[in-house]
């Protein structure tokens, strides 16, 4: 098998990820993160969508292999990052407002946190649909659950689109 391009045998790694966690063989996607993640390739995987999904494995492993905070440790540590790919960022995004809304005691106030969020939804349109549901559905529990209500009121008319199409949207 030829490869083309540096991101074609990424695509296989991205999907033997998918493969495992959805096996639940979370220790391997661990292992597989690490060897696919170096200083060389870092940079393509964040940044490409389809690629992307290499972090979102590694990530939903490490919860839950490690627990949620390390997890939200290795989130918060990539938001920090300039060059995510749309699909990763808002993805992290989502993870973060479901664990800061649920919290006993979160390490963030989820209501500033979902305030922060908010004001990301211009960026959101890059996302593809399966990304903006969860990030918009998220937002508007944590303002909800939080009692930022008006807040809300401006955010549940984007989730219209996905009602009666998707099973996810509350």
């Amino acid at each position: 098998m030829k490869l083309d391009a540096p991101e074609d045998g990424l695509i296989a790694v991205r999907n033997t990820m998918s493969m495992l966690a959805e096996e639940k063989h979370f220790h391997d996607v661990i292992r597989l993160a690490k060897l696919a993640v170096d200083a060389q390739r870092a940079l393509l995987i964040r940044s490409n969508k389809k690629l992307g999904d290499i972090y979102l494995f590694w990530v939903h492993a490490i919860r839950q292999v490690k627990g949620i905070p390390e997890a939200t440790i290795l989130a918060e540590d990539l938001l920090k990052l300039d060059d995510l790919s749309p699909n990763l960022k808002f993805w992290l995004f989502t993870q973060l407002l479901a664990h800061y809304s649920l919290s006993i005691s979160p390490a963030r106030d989820p209501l500033e946190f979902a305030k922060y969020c908010k004001n990301l939804l211009d960026e959101l349109e890059s996302a593809d649909d399966s990304f903006k549901e969860g990030f918009i559905n998220n937002l508007t529990f944590a303002l909800v659950d939080n009692g930022a209500l008006d807040e809300a009121a401006t955010v549940i008319p984007l989730m219209s689109k996905f009602l009666h199409k998707h099973p996810y949207p509350t």
